[in-house]
């Protein structure tokens, strides 16, 4: 009896060990022989607060703890709600380079209007002192009444839409295609 406690203690010291604080971020910023990629100039907890910001779906949404991001090496936070949810990417330096909001949810079809109140709000966020014009808006609007993806850039920001009963809206960096020299 008292050896299956002793190893049942060692056990859970173990699993607590590999337990990090809630503050502890599972990536690391990049090395001399890793240059930074490209991000917005906001950083996650910023675009975090202002996405809760913009009530509904998102105000009462919880937070996930920050996972790696394995395709980037950075980290990625989930905002879920019964009606909505958000993902917010950033890279190793913490700054933010995509952000995908959604409304709609298992059950519960989404709407369009929040997305697109957002939209000028978030971009000004990512890099301040932008602007989305009507034009712009009226592009995304279309986007999230088709159900293929659509993206178009405005502004320096690559956006991609999609309707349907789950309508999202992601923000991104562009992407850049090398030029051959």
């Amino acid at each position: 009896m008292r050896r299956a406690i002793t190893i049942g203690t060692m056990a859970l010291a173990i699993a607590l060990a590999g337990c990090g604080s809630p503050s502890d971020t599972p990536a690391a910023a990049p090395t001399a022989s890793e240059p930074a990629k490209p991000a917005f100039a906001a950083d996650g907890p910023a675009v975090i607060a202002a996405v809760r910001s913009f009530g509904s779906p998102w105000n009462e949404a919880r937070t996930s703890e920050p996972m790696v991001d394995t395709r980037t090496g950075g980290t990625v936070r989930v905002l879920n709600g019964a009606t909505g949810s958000a993902q917010i990417f950033s890279r190793r330096d913490g700054k933010v380079w995509q952000v995908k909001l959604v409304t709609g949810a298992p059950n519960h079809c989404g709407v369009s209007q929040p997305l697109l109140a957002a939209l000028p709000k978030l971009a000004a966020v990512l890099t301040p002192g932008t602007t989305i014009s009507d034009a712009d808006r009226n592009t995304a609007s279309d986007g999230l009444l088709t159900l293929g993806r659509k993206t178009h850039e405005m502004s320096g920001i690559a956006v991609t839409t999609q309707g349907g009963c789950t309508h999202w809206l992601t923000l991104a960096v562009p992407e850049v295609t090398p030029t051959a020299p």
